[in-house]
C-alpha cells in the first residue's frame, strides 16, 4: 500500500531519525530500497534491521574486536605473517561494491561492505583468538587472527562512510584510522 497522509499510512522521517539516529536511517533506506525505486518500510522491520545490521553484526564485532585486541596486545595490532582467508571475502566484496556503486545499485553496495562484516563474525567465531591465547607458543597466530578482523572492520567501515558517515568514522577511530 502507497504511503498516504489521508490514509494515515505515512511514516515521518523526523520520528524515524529520533529512534535511532540518521546514521541507521540511511543504512536501512540504502540497503532495503533499491535507487530510484519505491520501497517498503515498517517499523518492526526498520528495528530489526537496525538490531540484526548495526547491533549485533557490526556493533559487536567491533566492540569484540577492540576489547579483545585491548586485552591481548594492548591495543596495538601488527601483522606477522600473510593474510589469512579473509583477504579473499574482502577483495570478493570489494569488486561487489565497485560495480554495484558504479551502477548507483547503492543497495549493492551496503551489502558489499556487511559482507565483509558476516566474513570477520564468521571468522572470528571459528578461529576462537580467545583460545588461541592460552597457549603463548600461539602469539603470532593470534597477532594475525586480530589484525586480520581489525582490517576487516577497517575495510568494511570505509565502505559503509557514504552511507553511514558519522558511525563508519567512530569505527575507524576504534580500529586505529585517523
Amino acid at each position: 500500500e502507497k504511503m498516504s497522509k489521508s490514509l494515515g499510512t505515512a511514516v515521518e522521517p523526523l520520528e524515524a531519525l529520533d529512534r535511532f539516529g540518521p546514521d541507521p536511517l540511511r543504512l536501512y533506506l540504502t540497503k532495503e530500497i533499491a535507487f530510484g525505486s519505491d520501497g517498503d518500510f515498517s517499523w518492526e522491520r526498520y528495528e530489526d534491521r537496525y538490531n540484526v545490521d548495526l547491533a549485533n553484526n557490526l556493533g559487536n564485532l567491533v566492540s569484540r574486536i577492540a576489547a579483545i585486541a585491548d586485552k591481548y596486545r594492548g591495543g596495538v595490532l601488527t601483522p606477522t605473517g600473510s593474510a589469512g582467508r579473509l583477504t579473499g571475502v574482502a577483495r570478493q566484496a570489494l569488486e561487489e561494491y565497485r560495480q554495484s556503486m558504479d551502477a548507483f545499485a547503492l543497495e549493492g553496495g551496503a551489502a558489499a561492505a556487511f559482507q565483509i562484516v558476516d566474513g570477520a563474525n564468521e571468522f572470528i567465531a571459528s578461529s576462537e583468538p580467545w583460545a588461541i591465547a592460552r597457549d603463548p607458543a600461539r602469539a603470532d597466530e593470534l597477532s594475525q587472527v586480530l589484525f586480520d578482523v581489525a582490517e576487516a572492520v577497517r575495510v568494511a567501515a570505509v565502505l559503509l562512510l557514504p552511507v553511514m558517515p558519522k558511525s563508519a568514522a567512530e569505527i575507524l577511530r576504534r580500529v586505529g584510522e585517523t
